[in-house]
C-alpha cells in the first residue's frame, strides 16, 4: 500500500467537522459582526472591572449629571456615578442574567421534551399539557408573575426568566426525538439490548444538539432583554446594582435634562440582544444540513 493510500485510509481528525462548522460560519459576515460584539462583551464583563478607574456604587451628588469629559468618558449619572463603569459593570450582571436564565431553562425543559418525545402517550400528554398552560402567558408577563410570588431581587429573576423559557426548549427537543427516536441506528441500539436511559443519552440527545445549540443562542438574547424588562419595572436586580434595566428605568426622568444617561443603557441593550440574534442566525446557516458542502 502505498504512502497517500494509507493516508487517506487514516480516520479524520477529531477537530475537523469543528473546524469544517467554523469555514461555514465564517462565510456569513453579519456573524462574524456578532461573534466579535459578543466576544467584546465578554471580554469587557470579564476584565472590564479591573481596568476601570472609578468605583461604580461611589456616589458624589457634586458631579451629578455631568457631560462626557476626560475624566468621566461618558459622563455621569443622577447621583454622580460614573457611567461608563457601571456599564462594564452591568454587563457582568446582564450577560449572567442571560446565560444563567438560559440554563435553568434548559434544565427544565430538556428533560421534559426528552421524556415526551421518547416515551410518547401519557407521559407526552402530561408534559405537553402542562407546557401549553405555561405558554397561556406570554413570556414576559410568566416572568412577572413568578418574581409576584418568590419576591423581587436579581437571583429570583433569573429563575423566574429560566421558567418562562422553559416551554420553547421543552418543545423543540420534543420535535427532536421524535424524529431521531425512529432512526435506524437507534432501532438497531435497541434491538441489541440498549436501555432506554443509554438510548437517549448515547444515540438521541448528541443527535438533538444542532437545533439546541442555536436556539439557546437566540434564547439567551430573549433572555436578557426579558431581564432588562423586569429591570425596567423595578422586579430584578435592585438599586444600586448597575443593571442595565434598572439604570434605564432610574434615568427616564432624565430623558430631556441629560438624555445621555438613558441613551446609553438602551445602546447597551440593543447591541448586546443583536450581537447575540446575528451569533444566533451565523450557527443556524452553519448548523444546516442543507447547507453543507
Amino acid at each position: 500500500m502505498s504512502v497517500s493510500s494509507a493516508a487517506a485510509a487514516l480516520p479524520a481528525p477529531a477537530h475537523r467537522p469543528w473546524r469544517m462548522l467554523w469555514l461555514r460560519f465564517a462565510r456569513y459576515r453579519a456573524a462574524q459582526v456578532g461573534l466579535a460584539v459578543t466576544a467584546l462583551l465578554i471580554a469587557a464583563a470579564v476584565v472590564g472591572p479591573w481596568l476601570m478607574r472609578h468605583d461604580p456604587l461611589a456616589v458624589n451628588p457634586v458631579k451629578r449629571l455631568l457631560p462626557p469629559s476626560r475624566e468621566h468618558v461618558l459622563g455621569t449619572d443622577e447621583l454622580g456615578r460614573d457611567l461608563l463603569t457601571r456599564l462594564v459593570y452591568g454587563a457582568r450582571i446582564s450577560l449572567r442574567l442571560g446565560f444563567i436564565s438560559v440554563g435553568i431553562a434548559l434544565l427544565l425543559g430538556l428533560p421534559a421534551g426528552l421524556a415526551s418525545g421518547y416515551y410518547r402517550g401519557w407521559v407526552d400528554l402530561f408534559f405537553m399539557r402542562a407546557v401549553e398552560v405555561i405558554q397561556c402567558l406570554p413570556p414576559l408577563l410568566l416572568a412577572i408573575v413568578v418574581v409576584s410570588v418568590i419576591g423581587t431581587g436579581l437571583v429570583n429573576a433569573m429563575i423566574a426568566v429560566g421558567i418562562s423559557q422553559a416551554p420553547t426548549f421543552a418543545r423543540l427537543i420534543r420535535g427532536q426525538v421524535l424524529v431521531v427516536r425512529e432512526m435506524d441506528y437507534v432501532e438497531a441500539a435497541r434491538a441489541v439490548g440498549a436501555r432506554d436511559a443509554l438510548l437517549m443519552r448515547r444515540h438521541i440527545l448528541p443527535n438533538c444538539l444542532a437545533p439546541l445549540i442555536v436556539q439557546a443562542t437566540l434564547q439567551v438574547a430573549t433572555a436578557l432583554l426579558t431581564a432588562a424588562s423586569l429591570g425596567f419595572l423595578g422586579l430584578g436586580a435592585q438599586p444600586p446594582d448597575p443593571e442595565w434595566g434598572a439604570m434605564l428605568s432610574r434615568a427616564r426622568q432624565f430623558l430631556r435634562t441629560a438624555p445621555m444617561v438613558a441613551t446609553y443603557p438602551g445602546l447597551a441593550i440593543l447591541v448586546t440582544v443583536l450581537g447575540l440574534n446575528l451569533v444566533g442566525d451565523g450557527l443556524r446557516d452553519a448548523l444546516d444540513p442543507r447547507l453543507k458542502r
